[in-house]
């Protein structure tokens, strides 16, 4: 065609008569038209030819150079339009990637006037607040946004920063719409006139709430361990059962930060176990109150189970029936764990809070190890009382021996050997009886 050889050509075509032109078929477009003459020249853009402009007679004329420089002319108008609706198009849609950019970024986004009002916000920052952009820009502070503390020391900061110009990694706490709380860290620099004057801030914030989870997670295992560690320092130390069971207690409802805490103890004859020390119960509970074996209560299905039991809803619990002392005290949520020793349980360690709340495996383990702690305790004591027993039989035995070489009448061995049973053996009653007419 007329109009494909003039982008080949790259240059003005002429046609003086198409029914003999030989540089190219004619195209049926033009023959159906009936045209006899004609030029075209090519629509330049920088980036390539966008197409070709052409004007063409049903008779036969000679277009002048001038005719031709005219089109040319008309067609570099043309390009440079369309070069420029192309850039204009480009403009638009890269302002849109940017505006996509900074609203949906991953992090947020906001600019602060020198009266710290809030001017610009990004969808990222408006979503973590719960907030619209109609109800921010323009009408709330970021001080308004942060808890007293946060606000007290943004205010600090804020006054230093629109001097120095810069500020990095600086730890809120921000407060949502539903009044929860967003830790976040800020960094910003400022935008200034020609004069140095602050005009606004470049402000990104980082949601760090995994972070500060994190950091909590860490403390709170340190001070766990810290606990653990004292209890075994204090088990050493010479206290006795009662203390060792009333501090175990008292370290785990306040580690734990429970309402209720308890120590129960697996009576001889296995059928219940009795409430020996906790914290948080009702005066005259601790060492009267008893729990049925099983399923018949939640430390007896510890037992029954042998293994940690978690209970997020008592209401709903289906494992296990009796919760009388439990309910007595609106009992929602709690964890059991066995305190074990080599002889078998001892009993149960538990720890139970009034209001809905899910036991972490970091917390479970924690109530595991004090459990463990006492175990060790108890079993430590029942071998030093076993050895104890070994030795005062050994010593009642000796002094035995020594009476029964010493004494000179029946009478005399017989008194010191009860004396002997009596002051050495620990026995409350000794007495011989002789058979009479045997």
């Amino acid at each position: 065609s007329q109009a494909g050889y003039t982008v080949l050509s790259n240059r003005p075509v002429i046609v003086e008569d198409l029914r003999t032109e030989k540089r190219f078929s004619g195209p049926p477009l033009l023959h159906e038209h009936g045209v006899v003459s004609g030029m075209s020249v090519i629509i330049p853009t920088s980036e390539a030819p966008y197409g070709v402009l052409g004007a063409h007679t049903r008779r036969r004329r000679t277009f002048t150079k001038d005719e031709v420089n005219f089109l040319q002319a008309v067609a570099n108008v043309l390009g440079m339009m369309i070069e420029r609706q192309r850039a204009d198009a480009a403009l638009r849609q890269s302002a849109n990637e940017i505006r996509d950019l900074y609203n949906h970024a991953p992090c947020g986004y906001h600019s602060l006037d020198k009266d710290g009002m809030v001017v610009q916000i990004n969808d990222t920052e408006l979503s973590w607040l719960g907030y619209s952009r109609e109800a921010v820009i323009g009408k709330i502070k970021f001080s308004d946004l942060l808890t007293q503390e946060s606000g007290r020391r943004f205010q600090e900061n804020f006054a230093r920063f629109k001097e120095e110009g810069v500020i990095r990694d600086a730890e809120y706490d921000m407060v949502r719409k539903d009044g929860t709380t967003l830790p976040v860290l800020l960094s910003a620099t400022a935008i200034t006139d020609s004069a140095g004057h602050y005009l606004m801030s470049r402000s990104t914030i980082y949601d760090i709430t995994a972070r500060k989870l994190a950091e909590n997670a860490m403390r709170m295992l340190a001070r766990h361990q810290s606990v653990v560690a004292a209890l075994g320092r204090r088990a050493l130390s010479g206290a006795t059962l009662v203390e060792m069971r009333d501090d175990a207690a008292s370290q785990v409802a306040r580690a734990l930060q429970v309402d209720y805490c308890e120590i129960l103890e697996l009576l001889p004859n296995r059928e219940a176990l009795l409430l020996v020390a906790g914290v948080g119960w009702r005066p005259g509970i601790l060492g009267h109150a008893t729990v049925g074996p099983g399923r018949d209560s939640q430390a007896g299905y510890t037992l029954l189970s042998d293994q940690p039991v978690i209970v997020d809803e008592l209401q709903s619990e289906k494992r296990f029936t009796a919760k009388a002392l439990l309910q007595e005290h609106e009992v929602v949520s709690g964890v059991s764990v066995v305190v074990s020793t080599s002889e078998g349980p001892y009993g149960v360690l538990g720890a139970h809070t009034r209001r809905r709340r899910t036991f972490t495996t970091d917390e479970v383990n924690f109530l595991q190890a004090v459990a463990n702690v006492l175990g060790s305790f108890i079993e430590r004591q029942r071998a030093e009382a076993r050895l104890w027993r070994v030795n005062q039989a050994q010593r009642a035995l000796s002094r035995c021996n020594q009476v029964l070489v010493r004494a000179s009448d029946e009478a005399t061995l017989l008194q010191q050997i009860c004396d002997v049973i009596v002051e050495e053996a620990g026995y409350r009653l000794c007495w011989v009886g002789r058979a009479e007419h045997d």
